[in-house]
């Protein structure tokens, strides 16, 4: 059996840091139209649970994309930690999303949404401001460095326990309502 969960992914973050993460080629990324794809596949109890994640640029962030994030399952949040403005917009994102996404999401699994700092050696948000955040909105914090190799630890954490939290809420609510088609 196989799942589809949309992930929208925002935050001002640069093509390097986006390549490194999802491993996208920068030159793919289409900024005219704002937002580009990624595709992970995560195998959780013999069931395929497939990421789609939205990737949203900033032309995107800054306006009202309703559309974009409607029927999301899912949001990571990227900030960067020496970038004052950068935390300030989490809280306007994390509306956006809530506004769009057409879900409650204070039934939804908190580790479906997730608050990533981005750091390095300037940092002017501390980790305690970030997970302070995270915690308001009902988020999973996480901390990272595009120096250190623990970025694709962190993300493969972070997808996989995405994706077991969206299988296990499917699978309460298919429990619950008869096995209809929910993804």
């Amino acid at each position: 059996m196989s799942f589809l969960m949309k992930v929208v992914v925002s935050g001002k973050i640069s093509k390097n840091i986006l390549k490194q993460y999802f491993r996208i080629d920068p030159e793919s990324l289409l900024e005219a139209r704002g937002f580009d794809f990624a595709l992970r596949e995560i195998r959780i109890r013999e069931k395929s649970i497939k990421l789609q994640f939205w990737i949203l640029n900033a032309p995107f962030l800054d306006s009202d994309r309703s559309s974009l994030y409607y029927a999301s399952l899912g949001l990571i949040i990227f900030f960067q930690k020496y970038y004052k403005r950068s935390f300030k917009d989490v809280s306007r994102w994390f509306k956006a999303f809530e506004k769009h996404s057409g879900r409650e999401l204070k039934f939804y699994p908190k580790e479906c949404l997730a608050l990533i700092g981005i750091a390095n050696n300037h940092e002017i948000i501390t980790s305690e401001k970030g997970s302070s955040l995270a915690h308001k909105l009902g988020m999973v914090y996480y901390e990272t460095s595009p120096k250190t190799t623990e970025n694709t630890r962190i993300l493969t954490e972070i997808f996989t326990k995405m994706a077991e939290a969206y299988l296990n809420y499917v699978e309460t609510l298919q429990s619950k309502h008869g096995n209809h088609s929910l993804h």
